[in-house]
């Protein structure tokens, strides 16, 4: 599992600050429930402490001083790897020119590229290699009883030349086909376009194998859910049917909720929109602190959650909001 521990730039001095950490990758959500949790204010206002990544690429991305989002991305791929993937992706930072987010991501994204031999840390091992497996084309035209009189370490100094390959503690690695995936633009881009949307529901037909899944920004017009509902049971057969929740408002993930549920959640979603991003953490508090277990009582919460005020400074260590106190009385 893949961690960052984000810290706002701005109350780094505090000795009661701690900083979130937040499990990659996640939703749009997750993250920005995460950043508000550090009262990270201002684009790219943070700082990150990698937790759990592989340990040849932690000083690289401190270096680059990346952003909660391009970790994300990068993360979306290497999440995938398999442990001669890893290897692989180490070596190929050796051919990259600068060490940069894009270069990192676009790396990931590229593997297909590159080839790596597991376990080869010479050119006579490589020649050796080459010459057992036959895949050197150089190689093919000659009589199978020459193979005995070739020289290894030569096969493999050719072989090291020809590819401008590099030998590591792992293995070799080499380049075999040219071009690169350049995505990085696309990536953060897509990531960027996600929804703003404070809420969003996730519609869902079929059986496990076999479903389609549709997410749905909050607020929306009520013809966008019957639509994607009509749209999903033609598609798939059978019945749709509300699966989860995402939000900024992590609370509301642990909830559940049916097809009665959604136009008060619409509503609750419209109202979110509408607030400041500090009556955001307060709604937050009061969520944490009450426990609602219905949308009614969310919605009662929001109508009542600017009667309270915020004391103190919140303890980041165990992911508290600051104290509040209901200056109401009620």
């Amino acid at each position: 599992m893949y961690e960052v521990c984000i810290y706002t730039k701005d109350i780094t001095y505090n000795p009661n600050y701690d900083g979130y950490a937040i499990s990659l990758p996640a939703s749009k959500a997750e993250i920005e429930d995460a950043l508000q949790r550090t009262r990270v204010c201002g684009k790219n206002n943070h700082v990150l402490e990698f937790l759990f990544w592989p340990e040849f690429l932690i000083p690289i991305l401190e270096n680059c001083e990346s952003t909660i989002k391009e970790a994300n991305v990068l993360v979306t791929d290497i999440f995938t790897f398999d442990e001669s993937n890893i290897y692989k992706y180490e070596e190929v930072l050796r051919f990259l020119p600068e060490l940069t987010m894009r270069s990192l991501i676009n790396a990931a994204f590229s593997l297909e590229c590159f080839e790596f031999y597991t376990g080869i840390h010479s050119e006579e091992a490589l020649g050796a290699f080459a010459i057992e497996m036959d895949i050197l084309p150089v190689l093919e035209s000659l009589p199978e009883e020459i193979y005995d009189l070739l020289s290894e370490k030569k096969v493999g100094t050719y072989m090291v030349e020809q590819e401008n390959g590099v030998f590591t503690e792992e293995g070799y690695c080499f380049r075999f086909e040219e071009g690169w995936n350049d995505v990085y633009d696309e990536k953060i881009q897509n990531f960027k376009e996600e929804s703003n949307c404070p809420i969003l529901i996730c519609l869902e037909v079929g059986e496990k194998g076999g479903y389609r899944e549709a997410w749905i920004g909050l607020p929306c017009r009520e013809e966008s859910i019957r639509e994607s509902r009509e749209y999903l049971s033609a598609e798939i057969g059978g019945e749709c049917r509300f699966e989860k929740v995402q939000s900024v408002i992590s609370q509301l993930e642990k909830m559940r909720f049916s097809f009665q549920d959604i136009e008060k959640l619409n509503l609750l979603a419209q109202s979110l929109l509408e607030e400041e991003g500090k009556n955001i953490w307060k709604y937050k508090a009061l969520l944490e602190t009450k426990s609602p277990a219905s949308v009614k009582e969310l919605i009662e919460l929001k109508v009542s959650f600017k009667s309270y005020m915020t004391s103190g400074m919140p303890s980041f260590f165990d992911i508290r909001w600051p104290r509040l106190i209901n200056i109401e009385g009620c």
